[in-house]
This record gives C-alpha cells, structure tokens and sequence, in this order.
C-alpha cells in the first residue's frame, strides 16, 4: 500500500472543491505550478487520472470522484488530530502596520491560509500606521529643522 502525503491531498481536494489550479493554490498558499506538480504526483502514485482537464475547464475524472470523499474525510481527521494535542485554532484580532504593497501582495494569502487551517483570525486594517508614519516624520523634520537653527544661532 503507498502513502498518500497530505500536501498532495490538500491540493488535490482544493482543485476539485474550486475546479481552478489557479484559485486552488492561493487557498492552500502555493504557487499554481506547485499544485500542478502536487495533482501529478498524486494521480503518478495512484497511477490514474484524477483530473479531465481541457484548455477551459477542469472536471474530475471517475477516478478523481472516487477519491475526493476519501481524502476529505483523512485531511478533517488529520486536522482534528493535530488539534487535539496541539490545541484550540487561533482566535481573535490580528492588527498590522506594514506597507500598503506588503499588505496587498502578501496578507491575502496569509489569511486565506489561516481560515483554511481552520483558525477563526480576522484581518483589521487602518491608516493609523500611516498616519503615524507621517507624524513621525513630522517631528523628526521639525526637529532637525530646530537643531539646525540652534547650530546656526551657536555659529554667530
């Protein structure tokens, strides 16, 4: 009997929940050709087709239908397993300042992957940091400003 690794399932069962490789990899946080790569070995160690794919559309195949339940049903018991000794999933707010760059690139995915995971974490975002940021900014160009009049003023 040959293993079947869990980060194969996962992506397997988010490709057929999504039927997109695209979308299935930014909900388990992986790049598309990862997921591709994660579909192939899996349908290379069953040695079937799990997937009927054509330049539009991706359908399971009869295969791919047979396992999907299965591989559901061994991800929920691995998750409730690691919770089980590991304890209770995150909970709760999650503040950040970081750039709007870092924010709109990177924080998506990130979330996406704790609500996958199960944790109930909900992103707050403000322009307090921003704001923060220019204040800041304000005071040390004050500042220098000031010192730069004491050192003009000392030099005369």
């Amino acid at each position: 009997m040959r293993p079947l690794p869990p980060e194969l399932l996962r992506s397997f069962v988010a490709v057929a929940q999504t039927g997109s490789f695209t979308t299935a990899a930014e909900r388990v946080c992986l790049t598309q050709p990862t997921v591709s790569q994660h579909i192939r070995r899996l349908e290379d160690l069953l040695n079937r087709p799990l997937f009927e794919r054509d330049t539009r559309n991706v359908r399971l195949s009869r295969h791919g239908e047979a396992l999907q339940d299965y591989a559901a049903r061994i991800l929920e018991l691995m998750d409730k397993a690691v919770s089980s000794v590991s304890g209770p999933p995150l909970h709760g707010t999650v503040r950040l300042g970081l750039s709007e760059d870092f924010a709109a690139t990177r924080l998506t995915s990130l979330f996406a992957w704790a609500r996958f995971s199960g944790h109930d974490v909900r992103p707050e975002m403000k322009d307090e940091a921003i704001e923060t940021l220019e204040q800041v900014q304000r005071e040390l160009a004050a500042a220098d400003a000031a010192r730069h009049a004491e050192l003009a003023g000392a030099a005369a």
